[in-house]
């Protein structure tokens, strides 16, 4: 009986860092992105569980402690919410590099996984109140600007997602308030009970990711096969060169990963901080809709700003990652004690 209990307990404490981390990304990839879908969440948790989990596997098997390799771990994360869970990178077609870098690129690596968990984690942890209010106002800042998104009359009419009961248009600024401020307190929640768990490490068994691997491959055979026959042919490729890069990341690297720099103890002090974030999103939406600025404006702030620019300068990054990953010097000793010093967050 304690033999069973020994083994079961390690595989639920990685169930619940996988749980609590897909948490935090789904505030990001899905309340901040799409918050005209309203307050579901559960179904969110249970799809997102699955890519979040190789996320931190990816971390931890690959060595990751740097931004590079970070930024590459979070374009898998991406590419698997994007390319298994659904199928918006075979938009376009099998070589339309921008369905690749929108939302996975410029959206879930950077935004999800390097701000919001990775970052803020460690400045919660560190107690870098500065860095925390400075972040946190940077992207509420960008929070309220591409909430206009769906204020445009395209955005506001689209069938699909009215006929999955989204609530589009403008909302009324208390509303909005409302959806960004229950969220952030999901994320608050998240995020300290992460402190709480100090999961430094996360090396789940083969029966683990057998399983997660199966359930990736449920969601993409039922989902994504039958509109894209050929989707394997796209993702596996994005998915191979950025583990190949990983992997030489691993010989490189000496044991351990950024896991432990993230791993310990949230004060609840430090939470509020995190409140900043809507504050200022709400602050802009409200203004925006006391200013009424014609359609061009918001769609040159939404579409240009919002989703053409971040689309190219995902891609660069994430070619950039590529290059500083795989060419990168061996770490001097120097560097193995300090493995965050010269790419901090």
């Amino acid at each position: 009986m304690n033999g069973m209990r020994d083994r079961l307990l390690p595989i639920l404490g990685r169930v619940a860092f996988a749980l609590l981390s897909a948490a935090v990304v789904i505030v990001f990839s899905e309340k901040m992105f799409w918050y005209v879908t309203g307050y579901s969440f559960l179904d969110l948790l249970l799809g997102y569980f699955f890519p979040t989990f190789v996320l931190l596997w990816v971390i931890d098997a690959f060595r990751v402690r740097r931004l590079a390799p970070l930024f590459l771990a979070g374009a898998v994360f991406g590419f698997l919410a994007e390319g298994m869970l659904v199928g918006t990178i075979y938009e376009g077609g099998p070589l339309n590099w921008f369905s690749v870098s929108y939302t996975p690129l410029a959206w879930h690596a950077p935004l999800s996984v390097v701000f919001g968990w990775y970052a803020l984690r460690r400045w919660l942890v560190a107690g870098r109140a500065r860095a925390l209010v400075l972040g946190c106002a940077a992207v509420g800042l960008f929070w309220g600007l591409w909430a206009m998104a769906w204020w445009l009359p395209e955005n506001a009419a689209d069938p699909a997602l009215l006929a999955q009961g989204a609530r589009l248009g403008q909302w009324p600024a208390a509303d909005f308030a409302l959806h960004a401020f229950t969220f952030t307190a999901v994320l608050a929640v998240a995020l300290w009970l992460l402190g709480r768990g100090g999961w430094s490490s996360f090396r789940p068994s083969r029966v683990e990711v057998a399983v997660v691997v199966a359930g990736l491959l449920v969601f993409f055979a039922a989902g994504v096969l039958p509109a894209a026959p050929w989707a394997p042919l796209k993702l596996l490729p994005l998915l191979g060169v950025t583990l190949l890069a990983l992997y030489v990341n691993k010989r490189r690297e000496p044991p351990g990963s950024l896991l432990a720099d993230v791993a310990g103890p949230v004060r609840l002090a430090r939470l509020p901080l995190l409140f900043i974030m809507p504050a200022v999103a709400v602050a802009v939406y409200a203004l925006a809709a006391a200013l009424a600025p014609p359609v061009e404006v918001i769609y040159g702030i939404t579409a240009i700003g919002g989703v053409m620019a971040t689309a190219v300068l995902g891609a660069l990054v994430y070619l950039v990652a590529l290059i500083r990953t795989v060419w990168r010097r061996q770490a001097k000793s120097t560097d193995r004690k300090n493995p965050v010093s010269n790419e901090s967050a």
